[in-house]
């Protein structure tokens, strides 16, 4: 059999007609369809898995490794506080070289590791403490600014009486600018040196001596709330439209209090959550009417997150080192969205339909959205969350099982016009040569 040559292959191909242009434009009608129908099936399965969630994601753990300014530990190996006469001595040079550094020692850093407290019952051996970082809070029992002697910046002294009743000194690299108010009530942030002795008011005061960049104003701890008080609530105003206000006052802090010690006991939590009412577009007009009248109101809420974010947290009778927020949607909603915060920084990460959280309604709170309106969206603080089943409509089922089902009846025909093609091809490809043995035989 005679073997055909490129040229003499297409010359059939073009006799035979199979690649006419009408059945091209089928061809790549038929491919096309194909593609749109796949991409469909896919965002259906995206969607669905958007919606039903999966029940056994965790909530991801936050490993941020900080770099604390570097101490200088073997200038500080010659500081001696055994005896009183070694706890009346300042020795200078490491107390310099601590005092430097400590102007680097900033209030993120005591956050990122946790706000570590200084433990005045274990301190049997402080040289394993010396030149490491802690946050002192309690009353400013005395302060003065000194200079202790020629070369040496001028530096703020002061007491100070922590909560459980415990004198520090601690000696601040920077005179603060600021009143710490009626209470006097503050927040240090500094590295421990010794255990020193000096008198003060004729009284001779042993106590821990910390070094640190400043002394700042702070709030001392609140009892637990276990009640929500309609009292503070009732001060809560609600922002007027285009009026940019912070959250945080004091109705926002008692409803902060009370949800985060919620969180703490699952029976009152559960309790709570099982009473609460569902957030639907009545309630949310009712509190758009009237929204004095729900403050404080328990309601389970759930939606998908236009946005989510946790900061830190400023220096507040709860006790929180951050606090999260988010935005949520509801399709029945339509472009009004609910502002939701939660006292931490992780409850509110990964948030979906399959996730319900039970909220206290706190108030009406202005923004403006993208085309720059003004806009008003109700503020719940959130106590936690539940796992929510979803019931997936059984058209959507349908829907799916009938787009697979032409998938694959297009993914046939493919096949079929494609064999049908190729056959037609060898078939005009056999014609030709015959037709060319044929007339070589003739002549």
């Amino acid at each position: 059999m005679t073997t055909l040559s490129k040229k003499e292959q297409i010359e059939a191909l073009k006799k035979s007609g199979t690649l006419q242009r009408g059945e091209k434009i089928r061809l790549i009608s038929f491919f096309v369809g194909l593609v749109v129908v796949g991409a469909i099936v896919l965002q259906l399965n995206s969607t669905a898995q958007e919606e039903a969630g999966s029940q056994e994601r965790k909530a991801p753990t936050q490993e941020t490794a900080v770099a604390l300014p570097p101490v200088d530990k073997m200038a500080l190996e010659f500081v001696k506080d055994e005896t009183l006469s070694e706890q009346l001595i300042l020795e200078s040079d490491a107390f310099a070289s601590l005092a430097r550094m400590s102007r680097a020692l900033l209030p993120g850093h005591l956050k990122a590791v946790g706000e570590p407290t200084f433990p005045f019952d274990a301190n049997g051996n402080p040289a394993e403490l010396r030149g490491e970082p802690f946050r002192i809070r309690g009353e400013l029992i005395h302060a003065t600014a000194m200079v202790r002697g020629p070369n040496i910046p001028e530096e703020f002294w002061c007491q100070i009486r922590t909560d459980t009743g415990h004198d520090i000194y601690f000696v601040s690299m920077q005179i603060p600018t600021v009143l710490f108010g009626a209470e006097n009530y503050v927040v240090a942030d500094g590295y421990f040196f010794k255990n020193y002795a000096q008198r003060i008011g004729g009284e001779r005061l042993t106590a821990p001596l910390f070094v640190g960049r400043s002394l700042r104003p702070s709030v001392r701890l609140a009892d637990s709330v276990l009640a929500l008080d309609p009292v503070i609530l009732a001060d809560v105003k609600d922002t007027a439209f285009s009026v940019e206000e912070d959250l945080e006052h004091d109705g926002f802090w008692h409803l902060m209090n009370y949800t985060h010690h919620l969180s703490l006991d699952d029976a009152r939590f559960d309790s709570e959550f099982q009473q609460a009412d569902h957030l639907n577009r009545t309630l949310i007009a009712s509190i758009a009417k009237d929204p004095e009248l729900y403050r404080g109101k328990a309601v389970r809420l759930y939606g998908r997150p236009a946005d989510a974010w946790s900061i830190a947290a400023p220096d507040n009778a709860v006790g929180l080192s951050h606090l999260s927020h988010a935005y949520l949607s509801k399709y029945e909603l339509g472009d009004q969205l609910l502002r939701v915060v939660a006292p931490g920084s992780l409850i509110l990460n990964d948030l979906g339909l399959d996730r319900e959280l039970l909220g206290y309604f706190l108030q009406l709170w202005s923004y403006e959205d993208k085309e720059n309106r003004a806009r008003r969206a109700p503020v719940f603080v959130v106590a936690g969350w539940k796992h929510r089943s979803v019931n997936r409509a059984e058209i959507e089922g349908e829907i799916k099982l009938l787009f697979s089902g032409v998938a694959i009846g297009l993914a046939v025909l493919l096949f079929y016009l494609a064999k049908r093609d190729r056959r037609n091809s060898e078939r005009a490809a056999t014609s030709l040569l015959n037709r060319r043995q044929s007339r070589r035989k003739k002549s």
